[in-house]
């Protein structure tokens, strides 16, 4: 199957995507172990592909959480290395939603001192900083844009409520000195 996800990206995409396969590979992680290092190895194939729809897919499903059970177990063996492969691979292509996704979501796994001096995960929490420092402000509802436009006019506007007083002002100092030319004429 490998190998026909490398191979065909679109109709990959549609069989196992569109068909919900994955979902049910899935489910067939929790049998052998050989059995989700090759699910492991497609979901590589998979992500390699750089695809949103395949990167909404895995979110919205929460595909990787398999990856982060092995991970949480801990065992320097096959599935634990196939596991951190799949996160360099995530991380080096800078797949922002799916990094983004991981760190919100498993940031407990992946601040565990066990993983303190793992190069993977120190990559991934640095390009998580990175998107986070770099990423757009949130976007504002109609309503909301309308009242910060509305603030900003208030700003540029001239304040009226003093602007009566100072002409009365200037009205009165004219007529003070019309009285004193009368007064002194």
């Amino acid at each position: 199957m490998v190998t026909y996800v490398e191979s065909n990206k679109a109709r990959s995409v549609q069989l196992l995507v569109r068909g919900d396969v994955l979902k049910k590979l899935v489910e067939v992680m929790a049998g052998k172990k050989i059995l989700r290092l090759s699910v492991i190895k497609l979901f590589k194939a998979l992500l390699l592909h750089d695809s949103e729809e395949i990167n909404q897919y895995f979110i919205s499903n929460d595909l990787l959480a398999p990856l982060f059970d092995i991970i949480k177990m801990n065992r320097d063996n096959l599935l634990f290395s196939a596991c951190f492969e799949t996160l360099k691979l995530i991380e080096r292509q800078s797949m922002k939603k799916v990094i983004l996704y991981i760190m919100d979501k498993y940031r407990a796994i992946v601040d565990d001192e066990r993983f303190a001096r793992n190069p993977v995960i120190d990559e991934l929490k640095a390009k998580y900083e990175l998107l986070q420092s770099h990423s757009p402000p949130p976007r504002l509802t109609n309503t909301a844009l309308r009242a910060e436009r509305r603030l900003l006019q208030k700003r540029n506007e001239p304040d009226k409520s003093m602007e009566p007083v100072a002409e009365d002002a200037e009205e009165n100092n004219g007529e003070e000195i019309k009285k004193k030319k009368l007064d002194g004429d």
